[in-house]
């Protein structure tokens, strides 16, 4: 057994160290809001880390293997993989409250413990009614998830990364914000219009921009540019961001239907319940079981398991799968243009976890 860590647990012990030194300027006031970053850690520490991995793997380290390098490189790769992580963390706490998502990861979310997270001795808040303590969370859950994202550019400003390099990841890192951010509107615009004001392709543009960008395509080439890649291994690896991200999203709204809340660690059919218009329903919109699946969500208690029996029926999950495992495949055909071995078998291991999500959510259905 190696007496190192691996590069990915040494990116996410950069994102514990910064979240502590942000805790750490609360401390001298009377105040529990330091307890924010420590949520904001808890955060950083879990999940799968599919960003601070896509970074690691276009600065052509394995995340899972020991971290033997020592020296700036490694140090750099690893503060700027914990920035996307990071980054990550702050959109996940802002959808939260747009979604009104009671868990994530199978426990509250932060916009619903931070009431509790403020208790401490002596010291009594004045939240009388429900609604006194759901303001509370969500405002702090919004400045909690500001904190975040911004303190991703500060982890990037601090890497130690030459200045002209460290702009380029910051303009990468900046343009994956706006997009995400464009993306959410869109999201929030099109679930208050009529299903005629909105197509199909606007619903799959506004998800490839909420997901595709930070996830993906901004990680690699991050990552790519620290290791000094051309500017066609750059083009390439965005090429590959694209299709991964957009495949990733469908997979994503499959599980919004057909997944476990064991599985998902978020509420069980819960775009079925809030009624969010998916790249899923759009297909199950083309069946003749679609106005059942209308009339079945107008309930004041849908039915999960016959929303689910239905969409399942109109034949969405296999157009869905189909179209990701189309992306998959072509992700494989670039992938013999990647020139090192340590960054295609991370995206090759990407594609495989793609397919076996495909074929676990096909037997859901």
């Amino acid at each position: 057994m190696s007496a190192h860590p691996t590069h990915l647990t040494a990116a996410t012990a950069r994102l514990a160290a910064f979240a502590e030194v942000r805790a750490g300027a609360a401390q001298h006031l009377n105040t529990a809001a330091g307890t924010v970053w420590d949520l904001i850690r808890r955060m950083g520490e879990e999940g799968k880390h599919i960003r601070s991995r896509l970074v690691l793997a276009g600065a052509r380290m394995d995340p899972d293997a020991p971290a033997v390098e020592t020296g700036r490189a490694a140090e750099a790769a690893h503060r700027i993989a914990a920035a996307f992580d990071l980054l990550h963390v702050g959109f996940l706490i802002h959808d939260d409250v747009i979604d009104e998502d009671p868990l994530r990861r199978g426990v509250p979310t932060l916009h619903a413990s931070a009431p509790g997270a403020f208790r401490r001795p002596g010291v009594t808040l004045d939240l009388p009614t429900e609604g006194a303590r759901r303001r509370f969370g969500e405002s702090v859950a919004i400045v909690a998830g500001d904190s975040a994202i911004t303190g991703a550019y500060r982890m990037i400003i601090d890497a130690g990364v030459d200045p002209r390099t460290t702009v380029r990841i910051l303009e990468i890192l900046d343009d994956a914000v706006a997009a995400t951010a464009l993306g959410e509107i869109l999201d929030i615009e099109y679930s208050a219009l009529s299903a005629s004001d909105v197509s199909s392709e606007d619903i799959a543009r506004a998800s490839a921009l909420k997901t595709s960008a930070y996830t993906f395509e901004a990680p690699l080439v991050a990552g790519a540019l620290l290791a000094g890649a051309d500017d066609a291994e750059l083009a390439l690896l965005t090429a590959i961001g694209e299709q991964l991200g957009s495949a990733y999203q469908i997979l994503d709204d499959l599980d919004g239907v057909f997944g476990s809340a064991e599985h998902t660690g978020k509420a069980e059919g819960g775009d079925l319940l809030e009624g969010r218009r998916t790249t899923v329903l759009e297909f199950a919109r083309d069946s003749e079981l679609w106005p059942r699946i209308v009339e079945a969500s107008r309930d004041a208690a849908p039915d999960v398991p016959l929303l689910r029996e239905l969409i399942a029926r109109s034949g969405a999950p296999e157009r869905a799968g189909g179209v990701v495992l189309g992306k998959v495949a072509r992700v494989r055909e670039l992938m013999a243009e990647i020139p090192h071995a340590v960054t295609a078998a991370v995206v090759g291991r990407a594609c495989e976890s793609f397919e076996r999500r495909v074929e676990r959510i096909g037997a859901l259905a």
